[in-house]
């Protein structure tokens, strides 16, 4: 019991220790966050390096630059004072450039003006030029009129000779009265004959007054106003005038004025265009101010221009940022050290209350959970001990109190038996059992012989034979005795054994690999049940299909598989209970499958997919996927192969995977697809892709 005491070093600090083994992983989880805080914090600083020496930045000023103003609105400030920058440039660039433009036009324009004046008369001469064309426009009028006289005279001709022709409608109608005036005097119809009297004197009237024409004295008129005309025009003088200079001096003059306007118009822009090419200047310089003091804010050289200042910016803000990021990991290292450092520090504190000297690693761990174990597995046996002892005192208290009431029921036999103390009441005991022996003996002998035996062992005289066949009897039960030690023996050595697991600690362990070897037997038990049920699935299947469609698909695979044998192979056969696949060949030769050579196994296994594909296509519609399934196969039966996918893919889509660059020229037909990258991971070889589609 003494050797099982836990050490009272650890039974004081248990506490201290389940702690710390507790937070073992934390430190070791800090060993490797230290760890990818170093590597980060390298990559940091060569990341720093680069962008401060694109920067140009001495190490002072990387250090000051987490105290910049990098924030979103000075960025939208950098932006808006670039923008204005490059609009007031391009304005400017665009304004001097109307500026360059308007000059030369200006210079083309004084060109022509000087070219203008050149041909221009002079002013003298432009107004008798004027007088005399004043005068051609005179008789031009007067000619016009003649015109329109003569015109209008023929006009009013034709209109008297219209107005002279006889009004027959009047004399008709005088002659119809007159008639009338006849026929009423004959029959005496006096009220008529008036007024056909009165009708017949008023159309002779007005035939007669239409006689005259009106026109006569307008003609008359005209003809003498005419006559006066062509009097003024015949004793017209005409001068010697060019009429074509004088439209074309008209016409140069006015182009003169045109340009003088444009001259002058030219000049008013040239100076509106100059003033604001001023004021853009100023702006310009008022905004490079700006621009040169946000650069200085941001402590870069001069020899940025204002176009490479968001670049800059951008790496100053992803400068700040690493520089942020490696203060924040400078702090996590700081505080993982700090941990690191106390963790340690309770280690060696534990080690020196403990009086041992381990190391402060993982090793002094190890050390320590063995001696934990150890104190643990010591504990466990005294608690066995101590539960063993309480249920021996248990035991103890029992039997006494069975030793009690034994005596009380030894004196009550004893009174019984009429015995006076033990050894009378032993012999008296002896007497009985043997007397019970006896009779049970006696009883058994009764059961066993009968009144025939007894018969007969009277007539036997020799006791030999008996004694022979006791002595086997008693060799019998000598190897039956023999036997029982032997099992009691080995029980012994069972329960010793058994007795050694419980105390020396590895009983548990034991049970634990029992558990973990039932739980694998389960898993392994539910697996092979999973398949058992699923081969019963499949052999349902096989039979199904072998009375259903499998006739069908011999018939189709061998009609395949003498398309690529080119008839070599005629026939196929199922045998009897293997279930194994035989060919027969053109000579009426049969072969198992694993009797082929691999190319003709693998036709055959082409031809029965395809069959079985058809066969099952019309519940099962998919495509045929194939990977590099003709590696094996020499060009005569590659090329068989493609004519059969050719066939095949009429009825459905077929997809062909292939890294054999000979393979392609069978399909130059079809649609030729190379592979080069999936997902981001580049593939070896070509990766070629042949799909054949119906």
């Amino acid at each position: 019991m003494e050797g099982e005491q836990p050490d009272p070093l650890f039974v004081r600090h248990e506490g201290e220790i389940k702690k710390l083994l507790d937070d073992w992983p934390q430190y070791r989880g800090w060993q490797a966050e230290a760890e990818r805080l170093q590597s980060e914090r390298e990559i940091l600083d060569s990341q720093i390096s680069e962008l401060s020496g694109m920067l140009h930045l001495t190490a002072s000023q990387v250090e000051k630059v987490p105290q910049l103003d990098l924030s979103i609105a000075a960025k939208e400030r950098l932006s808006t004072l670039i923008k204005a920058y490059d609009h007031h440039r391009s304005r400017n660039d665009a304004l001097q450039a109307q500026l360059e433009d308007l000059r030369a036009r200006m210079n083309a324009v004084e060109q022509q003006c000087a070219l203008l004046e050149k041909e221009l008369v002079s002013e003298e001469a432009f107004r008798d030029l004027s007088a005399k064309r004043q005068e051609k426009e005179k008789k031009s009028l007067l000619e016009a009129d003649i015109r329109r006289g003569k015109q209008q005279l023929s006009r009013l001709k034709k209109m008297a000779d219209e107005a002279r022709k006889p009004p027959v409608l009047f004399f008709g109608l005088a002659l119809l009265f007159l008639m009338a005036g006849v026929w009423s005097l004959l029959t005496g119809q006096y009220l008529f004959l008036g007024v056909f009297v009165l009708g017949a004197i008023v159309s002779g009237y007005h035939a007669l007054k239409g006689k005259r024409n009106p026109f006569e004295e307008e003609i008359r008129a005209l003809e003498q106003e005419l006559e006066e005309e062509e009097k003024e025009l015949r004793n017209w003088k005409d001068g010697d005038t060019d009429w074509h200079e004088y439209e074309r001096q008209k016409q140069l003059r006015e182009n003169w004025k045109q340009l003088i306007l444009k001259l002058e118009e030219g000049e008013q822009n040239g100076r509106q265009m100059q003033n604001r090419k001023q004021r853009l200047e100023a702006e310009e310089r008022q905004l490079l101010a700006e621009i040169s003091h946000f650069r200085q804010t941001l402590q870069l050289g001069d020899g940025f221009r204002p176009g490479q200042l968001p670049d800059a910016f951008q790496l100053l803000t992803d400068l700040s940022g690493k520089l942020r990021e490696r203060s924040r990991i400078e702090k996590k290292l700081a505080q993982l050290s700090a941990s690191q450092s106390a963790f340690a520090e309770r280690m060696e504190n534990l080690w020196s209350r403990l009086h041992v000297n381990w190391p402060l690693r993982q090793e002094g761990i190890l050390l320590l959970q063995q001696a934990c174990a150890e104190q643990q597995e010591r504990k466990i046996r005294l608690q066995e001990w101590e539960k063993k002892c309480a249920e021996l005192e248990e035991q103890l208290q029992l039997l006494e109190s069975e030793a009690e009431a034994t005596d009380k029921e030894i004196k009550k036999l004893f009174a019984l038996a009429g015995a006076a103390n033990e050894e009378d009441f032993r012999k008296a005991g002896s007497l009985f059992q043997q007397y019970e022996k006896l009779t049970g003996q006696l009883e058994i002998i009764d059961l066993r012989i009968s009144r025939e035996d007894l018969e007969r062992l009277e007539r036997i005289e020799d006791v030999s034979i008996f004694e022979q066949e006791k002595q086997k009897l008693e060799e019998k039960i000598a190897e039956k005795a023999n036997a029982l030690r032997s099992m009691r023996k080995e029980a012994a050595e069972i329960r010793f054994e058994l007795d050694r697991l419980e105390k020396g600690g590895t009983f548990t362990e034991k049970l634990h690999e029992y558990y973990s070897a039932l739980s694998d037997f389960r898993e392994e038990a539910f697996e092979w049940a999973r398949f058992a049920t699923a081969k019963r699935l499949l052999s349902g299947m096989m039979k199904r299909l072998r009375e259903t469609r499998f006739p069908q698909v011999l018939n189709k695979a061998e009609a395949y598989l003498q398309s690529l044998t080119n008839g070599s192979y005629v026939s196929l056969h199922m045998g009897g209970e293997d279930g194994r696949f035989y060919v027969k060949r053109r000579d009426d030769v049969l072969f198992a499958a694993n009797e082929l050579s691999q190319a003709t196994a693998e036709q055959l296994y082409i031809a029965l997919r395809f069959s079985l594909a058809e066969a099952l296509g019309g519940e099962f519609p998919s495509p045929v996927v194939i990977d590099d399934g003709f590696v094996n196969f020499d060009i005569y039966r590659t090329e068989k192969m493609a004519r059969l996918l050719d066939q095949v893919s009429e009825s459905r889509q077929v997809l062909l995977f292939t890294c054999q660059q000979p393979m392609l020229r069978f399909f130059k037909g079809h649609e030729v697809k190379t592979l080069g990258a999936i997902h981001g991971q580049e593939l070896t070889g070509s990766g070629n892709i042949s799909r054949i589609q119906p």
